[in-house]
């Protein structure tokens, strides 16, 4: 009598053999979903790093204008630092150079030679002035080297100006004083609107502010200001550092990316 025969059913066999093979397919393609998955990291890194680079030359872009008047303004101080010390003895030839320095330069609204003393005897106002021995000339007598500041009452103007210090020395090697220029923040505004081709990214606002975060100058005007800049971050914080972009929510409650430069670090953002 013959022993009966067992017959599996096939439907499991395959279903086993199938996940088998699945699995299998699956680990062979695993390194390739990983390397795809590491590229597209890599690619959407890049794509930020090239956005937000595109952003920082857009900023710097728009406030080229406003750098190129700094840079000018620095070279012409260094300029009538080298001809001080014979101009120191001729009052009126050294008024007459500063007046012709603020007539040459439009953006300048004061130029004058401070003695260690702080009593003014040459400057484009063509009075004497003492402005007497205070804590910034100090400061620059004990540094003795270009210097750049912010004044939000200027003595001559009253109003507030970038000044600009560069040491002078005599034949000896002494200090005699210091060239002084001024240039008011309301040139800044209009160096970079004037400086603007019909071409040029439109920032949404364009705002300096100094080492303590008040703000100096905007592109737009003073009134609202404070709904144009970040709402949850000081202005102060982003002093001290390099470039950065930060996305967050303006005042007002709109949606922004914020770039900050420095432009003088540490002292014009």
């Amino acid at each position: 009598m013959l022993a009966p025969k067992i017959v599996a059913p096939l439907g499991p066999i395959l279903g086993r053999l199938g996940f088998r093979l699945m699995a299998a397919v699956g680990l062979a393609l695993l390194p390739l979903t990983l390397l795809s998955y590491v590229q597209s990291e890599r690619f959407q890194n890049e794509a930020l790093a090239r956005s937000e680079a595109a952003l920082v030359g857009e900023t710097l872009l728009a406030a080229n204008g406003q750098i190129q008047l700094i840079e000018r303004a620095r070279a012409a101080a260094a300029a009538l630092a080298t001809a001080m010390p014979v101009l120191i003895s001729y009052p009126a030839a050294c008024n007459a150079m500063m007046r012709q320095m603020v007539v040459a330069q439009p953006s300048l609204s004061f130029a004058g030679f401070i003695p260690a003393d702080g009593r003014m005897r040459c400057s484009s106002v063509g009075r004497d002035l003492d402005l007497g021995v205070t804590p910034a000339l100090l400061e620059l007598i004990e540094n003795r080297r270009p210097a750049m500041t912010i004044n939000q009452k200027g003595r001559i103007s009253g109003e507030s100006v970038l000044e600009f210090s560069h040491p002078v020395f005599g034949a000896t090697g002494d200090l005699a004083g210091f060239v002084s220029l001024s240039v008011p923040h309301r040139e800044l505004v209009l160096r970079a609107q004037a400086d603007r081709k019909p071409e040029d990214p439109l920032p949404t606002s364009l705002v300096t502010f100094d080492a303590e975060g008040t703000v100096l100058s905007t592109l737009y005007g003073i009134d609202g200001v404070q709904g144009r800049l970040p709402a949850d971050r000081a202005l102060a914080s982003f002093v001290g550092q390099d470039s950065v972009i930060y996305r967050g929510l303006t005042g007002a409650g709109e949606p922004r990316t914020f770039v900050v430069v420095p432009i003088v670090p540490g002292v014009l953002h």
